[in-house]
């Protein structure tokens, strides 16, 4: 009996010995190597090395949802009607988050990178346009009709204080058209074509 217990306590010894001498810690079994590792910038002179790791730099982008939260959140509540991420011509993304409340559209700008809102428009919608009388899949079928590609995003909208789909669509041609499209008519209003 007193030999399984001399040979149980020096296993548990050994065990964390091992540990120690690693320089593992068991609740994270995370070596100090592997520390170090995580923080930015380290060096180490006092073991008479000198030795300096980098940590790799990546932007952190907010999501779509955290995006809409923001925009709910700075305008005290509405109804989200579209969002999606746009990259700038400077490389840079801001999400556009389109949101009705009350009797006004708003679209709101924020950074994808700091969440910081870039802009905020509004336009008023006149009560005998809320209502869509063409559904989005005749929506698109009159802009498809106007251009040929594949729709990437099409949403409710309002453009000259009339409610509108804006329609974007890829080109055959490796180009964006936007195609604006009245919703109660189903009279193009706008067509852009850019590269």
């Amino acid at each position: 009996m007193k030999i399984k217990t001399k040979i149980l306590i020096a296993a548990i010894v050994a065990g964390v010995s091992v540990y120690a001498i690693k320089g593992v810690n068991p609740k994270t079994e995370q070596t100090n190597e592997t520390a170090q590792l995580n923080k930015p910038m380290q060096t180490n002179e006092s073991a008479g090395i000198n030795r300096t790791v980098e940590m790799n730099e990546t932007k952190q982008i907010i999501n779509e949802v955290k995006a809409e939260q923001i925009a709910l959140d700075v305008l005290k509540g509405g109804l989200v009607k579209a969002s999606h991420i746009e990259v700038n011509n400077d490389g840079s993304k801001e999400f556009e988050v389109t949101i009705l409340k009350d009797d006004r559209i708003y679209e709101v700008d924020i950074d994808a990178s700091t969440g910081k809102i870039l802009e905020i428009t509004h336009s008023k919608l006149q009560s005998e346009s809320v209502a869509a009388t063409i559904s989005i899949e005749e929506a698109k079928q009159i802009a498809l009709n106007r251009v040929r590609g594949a729709v990437t995003e099409i949403h409710l909208d309002t453009y000259n204080n009339r409610l509108v789909y804006d329609i974007e669509i890829s080109t055959t041609h490796r180009l964006e058209a936007g195609v604006i499209v009245d919703a109660t008519t189903g009279e193009v209003l706008r067509y852009d074509e850019v590269d």
